[in-house]
């Protein structure tokens, strides 16, 4: 049976054929996504919309962990397993406690490791049209976002990885 449904092909076809950094890339992106949602909902007191965004948030860092490379990443890995889990620490935090700071730190950790990554990205040749598929959070606007104000599911990722399942269509290893 064919899969009848033509953008769910292609994010499946899109995905199948980034480049490992390009995943790593959408992750970081879908994680500071997230974590900006959750401060909004926190914010405006919505529940089970900041519990949607947190858990979102915290599956990302988890698919971040589960592809640290521990025998060619040596010390690099290690460090980024003990960043990772500290971050979903304060994610955590952040939710329980109803606390903004903690998330704000973990976007700014997040932005800064990002900035690395993008720069992988660009050095390793990643074709443009892969970039084009990338839906950037700050572009989004408020016509393009679901009602909890993530990125529209009818583009490309719709808004990053909806689920840790999503994730497993290829490996991404960070070290």
């Amino acid at each position: 049976m064919s899969d009848t449904n033509p953008y769910k092909a292609y994010v499946d076809d899109t995905i199948l054929n980034e480049s490992p950094v390009g995943l790593v890339v959408a992750l970081y992106q879908g994680a500071i996504e997230s974590s900006a949602i959750a401060r909004k909902f926190m914010a405006s007191g919505d529940i089970p919309a900041r519990t949607k965004a947190i858990n979102k948030t915290i599956n990302i860092i988890t698919e971040l962990l589960r592809s640290l490379n521990d025998e060619k990443g040596a010390e690099v890995s290690a460090n980024l397993r003990q960043l990772y889990v500290y971050m979903q620490r304060r994610v955590i935090e952040a939710h329980t406690k109803k606390q903004q700071a903690p998330l704000e730190e973990v976007e700014r950790l997040l932005g800064t490791i990002l900035e690395g990554w993008k720069v992988a990205n660009q050095k390793l040749s990643v074709s443009p049209a892969s970039d084009v598929a990338m839906v950037q959070p700050e572009a989004n606007s408020a016509a393009t976002q679901d009602k909890y104000g993530y990125a529209d599911p009818e583009l490309p990722y719709g808004g990053f990885f909806t689920e840790v399942a999503d994730l497993h269509a290829t490996s991404a290893y960070s070290f």
